[in-house]
């Protein structure tokens, strides 16, 4: 469990971004809801247990629930000696066009022009290269390590193995994912959960 400190990143998120705060539970962090467009975007801590041992390993964890049109998904994460590797022994590593970005980042996808197009935005693909660790991808387990989410239910989700007390960097971030959901509205994957029966 992550304890709030003294200056909470989550607290003062909420705070700036006029969001709503959820009390960390006994097994639980506290949690940021930012509401954007009609779809709700979550930050918090996570903790996975590694089974059999005494280990742990802590994240920060941002979601943000979906409904699909489509079964458009993507994985994009920054490429490092491991990454290169895996790239190496067959693992899909797609391009966009972009010399830079395509060598600094790693992309799976099940639709190429869906991808070049969620990447067209300018904007977007400043904020993804701002982040010095990133991994953001559509997922159909809630909270990216939970439980498998009902049919046509997705979650666009980040996450760091590292704690982030950086409530900058949590703002950062937001913006990243605003930009994402919007690209996504507007190449016809997902609409808000709300506004689909």
């Amino acid at each position: 469990m992550i304890l709030n400190s003294p200056n909470d990143p989550i607290k003062e998120l909420v705070a700036r971004c006029n969001g709503n705060y959820i009390e960390s539970q006994y097994d639980k962090s506290q949690k940021a809801e930012i509401d954007y467009n009609g779809f709700k975007i979550i930050f918090d801590y996570h903790t996975n247990y590694i089974s059999g041992t005494i280990y742990q390993q802590q994240f920060t964890r941002i979601v943000a629930p979906f409904l699909a049109i489509d079964n458009f998904q993507f994985e994009l994460f920054r490429k490092d000696i491991v990454s290169s590797i895996e790239t190496f022994f067959g693992a899909q590593d797609f391009e966009i066009g972009n010399k830079k970005f395509d060598k600094d980042f790693i992309i799976k996808t099940n639709n190429e022009f869906k991808t070049k197009a969620f990447l067209s935005n300018i904007e977007l693909r400043r904020c993804i290269e701002n982040q010095t660790e990133i991994n953001l991808h559509i997922s159909n387990q809630k909270g990216i390590w939970e439980e498998k989410l009902p049919k046509k239910e997705f979650e666009l989700s980040f996450y760091t193995q590292e704690i982030i007390e950086d409530v900058e960097r949590f703002l950062a971030l937001l913006e990243l994912f605003k930009l994402a959901l919007q690209q996504l509205v507007s190449v016809s994957s997902i609409r808000p959960k709300a506004i689909i029966s």
